[in-house]
């Protein structure tokens, strides 16, 4: 939105639009050119114009309800410490009166280390079992850096129901060169990838015929479905991070060393070596033995 003002000399029109009302309120309004314009009378104070603080205040629409998504996914992470954690993923069905057919697609880095058998499913909102709701179930481990954890669960989602899958995991521990620049921020797990077969009859879905081959015989079969493909939001993990200033302190400790032992060492094998003639009486070799007497104790007689 726009406000026009125009400035006089002792008054100042604002033009008055719907979407805000304006404080203090205006000594007058006109018309003028099929508006409506707010005029404000400048008063002055011993000769001085006092300035106009005029505050326009935006009224609140109604927010329009937006629609429920007929399902949704979300994933987060459980536990405290360095060591031991647990992974969570929830899937809702909003749907009242159908169940939804979804394949699970989770791929977490190797040094997230997962442990299948804590794995569990759990429904909230409806009395269908694991069993029932589970239709198969793939599971891939992973090689330390070579490839992923694959977790692929394919799931009858029962209607208006949340389905919570937990597992949990350990962190590994990584060499200091396989650690990014900002270590201390930790590393992000993939987002869950969840494709569903929706109903058709929801307005707000646009998608592609049931063309969906991992789905094809576990489904009803229904064709008036489409499939939508949805992914949660990324996982923050923090492992053991080492000290890395200790390679700095080492780095030093041991350049000081060798340039103390090994100079040492060098100027001894290479200086050569020559006895005093006594005969020399140069102005240095007088002041040499100048200070020699003054740190020198002499033998008492």
């Amino acid at each position: 939105m726009r406000t026009y003002m125009r400035f006089a000399t002792t008054k100042t029109h604002i033009l008055v639009l719907q979407e805000f009302t304006m404080k203090p309120t205006a000594n007058s309004v006109i018309e003028h050119a099929g508006r409506q314009w707010a005029v404000y009378n400048h008063t002055f104070q011993k000769g001085k114009k006092v300035a106009l603080n005029t505050v326009l205040t935006w009224k609140a629409n109604k927010a329009e309800k937006r629609p429920t998504p007929v399902i949704d996914v979300n994933s987060y992470i459980t536990g405290s410490g360095q060591e031991w954690g647990g992974l969570v993923i929830q899937l809702h069905n909003h749907h009242h009166t159908e169940n939804i057919d979804t394949w699970l697609l989770s791929m977490v880095p190797w040094f997230v280390r997962l442990y299948l058998h804590t794995m569990t499913i759990s429904i909230t909102g409806s009395l269908h079992t694991r069993e029932e709701v589970t239709k198969h179930q793939d599971y891939t481990p992973a090689k330390d850096r070579e490839r992923p954890h694959t977790l692929e669960l394919l799931l009858s989602l029962p209607p208006h129901s949340t389905v919570t899958i937990s597992i949990e995991f350990r962190r590994a521990l990584l060499k200091w060169t396989e650690y990014p620049p900002d270590a201390h921020h930790g590393f992000y797990i993939n987002s869950v990838s969840l494709t569903a077969l929706l109903p058709l009859d929801q307005s707000n879905i646009t998608a592609i015929p049931h063309q969906w081959q991992q789905l094809k015989g576990h489904s009803d079969g229904n064709p008036h479905r489409s499939v939508m493909r949805i992914y949660s939001e990324p996982v923050l993990v923090t492992l053991s991070t080492p000290d890395f200033s200790m390679p700095y302190n080492v780095i030093c400790f041991v350049c000081t060393v060798l340039a103390i032992g090994f100079g040492s060492l060098y100027n001894l094998t290479i200086r050569d070596v020559k006895q005093a003639d006594p005969e020399d009486d140069s102005i240095i070799t007088r002041i040499k033995k100048r200070l020699l007497n003054l740190f020198v104790k002499q033998p008492v007689s």
